[in-house]
């Protein structure tokens, strides 16, 4: 009976700690949560609307979709090549699973999971804002990132992108307000917040270590004396447990595997794919090369490799790509996704006020998040999706900017009484509607892709019209997803190498189009259907408009 009493106990502090994450000093109004509500619904409105735009599953999203319907299936964490996955981290495949026993549809239940978690993003990005800044702000804030065209595109693609922007922003919330009541549910919770963003993307583990050392920095001194090493060593303890106890599932399935603990492999081959990718060619050789004996494509057989090992063994190859790849995204990704009026007006929020103790704490936690990916990206594959994650960040960042330029044009125009309503009201939020215009140019990019949809009719007709258990050869999955087929990379080979390669997967079929070309000019010559060998291949599906030929593969 006193078990219980006290187990009572607890689940009523944990639940008025968690309103203490959600609520500053000042408690909600009625128009606040009305707000809030309001543009979570808006939000998810929009995202619904641009799904009309996504006609074509991603190449990862391929993955994802067939892992999280064989994962919730019962068949195992088994990937669209037919194998059991180790590249792919299980959180969002698992989503996307579950939300297709409502949908029956595993594309749509994979946008759609990303929907609901971009529009969820309003409510943890407007309590993070008004925690740290104000309620103006958190207004601002969340007002633009219900509007911003990356988040609303990432927000219908079939990708990890917003869940887990979701979750890291959850994180910076529960983290933040974990470093300043320092509690040990607050970090309880902290560890189990990035334990799922961990399971969405491995590079989260990077915030585990960021607000342990920001644990170690923050905690204040107690009557003067020394810091309280015991109390935050004891807190980073809980967080590292409750952290591992959220991973331990895929930890223990990653030994039955592999014979070995590690957190993962993913970050190996991302480094190995950013080797030599100054041209599409060098690219496709050094992911699609194959083994010495043709066998398989050299890169999936360094899964099992250490990153550590690779880090350690090539440290030239590793600086020189560093410092290429930094230039390159401080000068084309980061604009590309954050306008530069933007990136000023996070200048004028950082710099128009005076720097106290207090909000040098606050900055440092937010410049911390925000530099972190930006700092580690450049060692692996670059790709603004990589960094797109911490746009809401920056985005409070700019909102509070916005603010401060507001207040300067309302300190300035009390001088002048002459229309002081009208112009006053539009002078102060002109800043706020040419920084929402300033985000249509990147709406522009994104919708007008050029999106193999080909490939989903290669597909489809395939599903209806080749064997169950056809294997697909080609680039990319699409066609295999859509034909419900399983996939076979194909290899950056000649002709001979590729049949053999081909031949020893028992491949049946092999998939060649217009952008192959490009990739493989070893095998342009499969798109006159006249060159190809009748004795090694059969042309069965043909769609002249798009150039997409689709061989069964001749085995005599």
């Amino acid at each position: 009976m006193i078990a219980l009493e006290r187990l009572i106990i607890n689940l009523y502090s944990i639940k008025f700690t968690f309103n203490n994450i959600m609520f500053s000093k000042n408690s909600l109004d009625k128009k606040e949560i009305i707000y809030i509500i309001g543009l979570t619904i808006l939000a998810f409105v929009i995202r619904i609307f641009f799904l009309q735009f996504q006609q074509f599953i991603t190449h990862d999203g391929a993955e994802y979709a067939v892992l999280g319907k064989n994962l919730i299936s019962g068949i195992g964490y088994v990937s669209i090549q037919g194998q059991i996955n180790l590249f792919f981290s299980p959180l969002y495949p698992l989503l996307i699973g579950i939300f297709s026993m409502l949908f029956k549809n595993l594309e749509l239940s994979a946008r759609l999971v990303s929907v609901v978690f971009g529009s969820l993003l309003i409510v943890p990005l407007y309590f993070f804002a008004r925690k740290m800044y104000s309620q103006k702000v958190a207004i601002i804030c969340s007002f633009i990132a219900a509007l911003y065209w990356v988040l609303i595109n990432y927000s219908t693609q079939t990708l990890t992108e917003s869940t887990y922007t979701f979750l890291i922003v959850c994180s910076a919330l529960v983290g933040y307000t974990a470093l300043t009541k320092q509690t040990k549910v607050l970090y309880l919770f902290s560890g189990i917040i990035l334990g799922l963003s961990y399971l969405t993307r491995p590079d989260a583990i990077g915030y585990l270590v960021i607000l342990m050392v920001l644990t170690l920095i923050y905690f204040e001194k107690d009557n003067g004396q020394r810091t309280q090493w015991k109390k935050a060593l004891i807190c980073c303890l809980i967080m590292l447990i409750s952290f591992l106890a959220v991973l331990s599932p895929y930890l223990l399935f990653f030994h039955d595997q592999t014979g070995r603990w590690t957190l993962g492999n993913r970050d190996i081959i991302n480094t190995i794919y950013g080797e030599n990718t100054s041209d599409a060619i060098s690219f496709e050789k050094n992911v699609f090369g194959l083994t010495d004996d043709g066998k398989e494509i050299k890169i999936l057989m360094t899964q099992n490799s250490s990153l550590f090992d690779y880090l350690i063994n090539n440290p030239a190859v590793i600086a020189r790509r560093y410092i290429q790849n930094s230039e390159e995204q401080y000068i084309k990704y980061i604009t590309s996704i954050f306008p530069p009026l933007l990136i000023m007006l996070v200048g004028a929020g950082l710099f128009r006020q005076n720097w106290t103790i207090q909000r040098l704490k606050k900055e440092l936690f937010i410049a911390v998040f925000i530099a972190y990916p930006l700092l580690i990206y450049p060692l692996f594959h670059l790709d603004s999706r990589y960094i797109s994650p911490v746009l809401p960040l920056a985005i409070v960042w700019a909102a509070n900017g916005i603010n401060e330029v507001q207040t300067w044009l309302d300190t300035n125009l009390n001088n002048n009484a002459k229309g002081r309503f009208r112009q006053g009201f539009l002078l102060k939020n002109i800043v706020l509607i040419v920084a929402i215009l300033s985000l249509i140019p990147m709406m522009i990019t994104i919708y007008h892709s050029n999106y193999p949809v080909e490939h989903k009719e290669a597909g489809l007709w395939l599903r209806d019209n080749s064997p169950g258990d056809s294997i697909i050869l080609s680039r990319d999955p699409w066609v295999s997803f859509y034909s419900e087929r399983i996939w076979l990379p194909l290899p950056y080979a000649n002709y001979s190498q590729l049949l053999y390669y081909a031949k020893y997967h028992k491949a049946t079929h092999i998939i060649i189009d217009r952008r192959i070309v490009e990739l493989r000019p070893e095998l342009a010559f499969l798109m006159d259907k006249n060159e190809a060998n009748s004795n090694d291949l059969r042309l069965i599906y043909e769609n002249g408009k798009h150039n997409i030929l689709v061989y069964e593969i001749l085995y005599n």
